[in-house]
């Protein structure tokens, strides 16, 4: 996310972001070649050359009319699970040590346990519809969202220990575009017949995104046990008729991927490999005691 036009500029002429708009960083395959090619620059070089213009004209096809597959299967490549990236295998150990594999890795265990808190646990359900959706920058003051706390279980004894926004946590709070209010205080029992109500108000004047997430922590006085539930606020400040006309006309249709490599059915047997007996001891081995 990028906090002005300026720095989304500055973003969109670094290196990092060119190659990721030109696929430099795919691997693409040939499919009448075989021939694999990173990048669309390699790739337009291959569909120029002699040796894939000879073969696309011995199968009746123009040599630019085909289409390249996203490679599924490298040579002397792994896949990169975690990035989405063909290494080389001479490379695989320093990628796994590099800042950016790591970080990708951090952040992959940070989001399981992000999905995991924000699921309803205990018996306790927090409700509502939390995505603004697409407003005016002049309606941001009077648009609010309404939810409620519900707990299924009329014998638990669950209390509200606390409810914030993420972005007020820590010791430099981050001024968010959003309010919450609640109807009830920190460390009131949970009702199943009286839901705790509670509002979420927008306010930001500029066009943008807006996103911040609730956290609402709980504990089972019966269980002496803390448990979070998180919910995730969005909002877009901006023309709902620009955002209706960059919308896709069509669903994507991602690049068709090269067809895996056959499993082998056919196991030759191999030669059995020689006994223990084959050995020719010359002399008997002494007795050897095990040591006390």
């Amino acid at each position: 996310m990028c906090s002005s036009q300026d720095e989304l500029d500055s973003h969109n002429q670094t290196r990092i972001h060119r190659n990721k708009v030109q696929g430099q960083s795919l691997i693409l395959k040939c499919p009448l070649c075989n021939a694999f090619c990173r990048g669309q620059a390699s790739w337009k070089a291959h569909i120029r050359s002699r040796k894939h213009t000879n073969v696309a004209i011995r199968q009746g096809l123009q040599p630019k009319a085909v289409v390249a597959e996203e490679a599924a299967d490298v040579p002397q490549h792994t896949l990169c699970l975690t990035c989405s990236v063909h290494i080389h295998n001479k490379d695989w150990d320093r990628h796994l040590k590099t800042n950016k594999h790591l970080e990708k890795e951090r952040f992959a265990a940070f989001r399981v346990v992000l999905d995991e808190a924000e699921k309803d646990k205990q018996g306790v359900s927090v409700d509502g519809e939390f995505d603004f959706g697409i407003i005016s920058p002049g309606d941001t003051n009077d648009k609010v969202v309404r939810g409620a706390i519900t707990v299924n279980n009329p014998t638990s004894r669950i209390a509200l220990v606390d409810a914030r926004l993420a972005a007020d946590k820590g010791n430099s709070p981050i001024p968010s575009s959003f309010k919450l209010t609640m109807s009830a205080k920190n460390g009131q029992l949970l009702s199943s017949s009286s839901p705790m109500k509670f509002n979420v108000s927008l306010k930001q004047s500029y066009v943008g995104r807006c996103k911040d997430r609730l956290e609402f922590i709980f504990e089972d006085l019966q269980l002496r046990t803390r448990f979070f539930i998180l919910r995730q606020l969005e909002a877009i400040i901006g023309n709902q008729a620009d955002h209706e006309k960059l919308r896709p006309v069509a669903p994507y249709t991602p690049r068709p991927r090269a067809t895996m490599r056959q499993p082998e059915l056919v196991v030759v047997e191999g030669v059995r490999p020689p006994s223990m007996k084959a050995i020719p001891y010359v002399v008997p081995l002494p007795h050897a005691p095990i040591p006390s």
